[in-house]
């Protein structure tokens, strides 16, 4: 997944449309198409007696131009959207489920300062990473109340991730909280990734919801390089 080439793609919005049709794979063929036409042609000009595939070569270059095109057109009519500024805030580091009480309140103090930070900032919503903590289901209602009162004490949305143990299996979540510091969306990741896909469960329903009167929506990790997922 990190070594995607539809990540270069991220900073020119034209190509990056095709995305919403088709995912990372529609940006990743259109890039690598051209290259492909290309190395055909040197093969027919090697092999004698083979024709050039002159019309091949004219589709794949004219396919990124065309979508190219159309992404322009996708983003000149586009409805600006409401300013809503947004913080992130990560350490480098996390919780295991056996982790003592004394690693798991520096933690929370790292992530404590950091939300205090971005919200004198001016964040509006604050976006902590997936997989903050592997919490039992024992401590699954401690976690609910810090992340509550953390979005409570400084008026902000707050999306955090959170593995949680279940009968069933581990799941992948993100927990949504409102400025009042009430949970009002519990998303579970519905592309697991390859090492996850032996000991977690996935989801099946999108994340959809209101903050601050913008309609938004929460994915996690791999689950961004599927369009149907954007499409909900």
């Amino acid at each position: 997944n990190w070594g995607s080439l539809a990540y270069s793609q991220s900073a020119f919005l034209p190509i990056l449309q095709v995305s919403s049709l088709f995912g990372t794979a529609g940006v990743v063929f259109l890039l690598a198409l051209p290259a492909s036409a290309v190395s055909l042609a040197i093969h027919a000009l090697r092999s004698p007696g083979r024709p050039i595939p002159w019309y091949h070569l004219a589709v794949a270059f004219l396919l990124p131009v065309l979508a190219a095109g159309w992404g322009h057109f996708r983003l000149a009519r586009a409805h600006p959207s409401p300013v809503l500024p947004i913080g992130l805030a990560a350490i480098d580091d996390a919780i295991g489920i056996e982790a003592k009480p004394n690693y798991i309140q520096n933690i929370r103090r790292h992530y404590e300062a950091l939300t205090s930070q971005l919200a004198a900032a001016g964040a509006q919503v604050i976006l902590l990473p997936e997989k903050i903590a592997v919490s039992s289901q024992s401590r699954t209602p401690e976690w609910h109340q810090f992340f509550g009162s953390l979005a409570a004490r400084h008026q902000v949305w707050l999306i955090a991730g959170l593995t949680t143990e279940t009968p069933q299996g581990f799941a992948n979540q993100a927990w949504t909280y409102n400025p009042a510091g009430e949970r009002v969306n519990l998303y579970q990741k519905r592309a697991l990734a390859p090492p996850e896909r032996s000991t977690y469960i996935a989801g099946e329903r999108a994340a959809i919801f209101s903050v601050a009167g913008i309609p938004a929506g929460v994915a996690i990790c791999k689950d961004l390089h599927f369009a149907r997922i954007g499409q909900d």
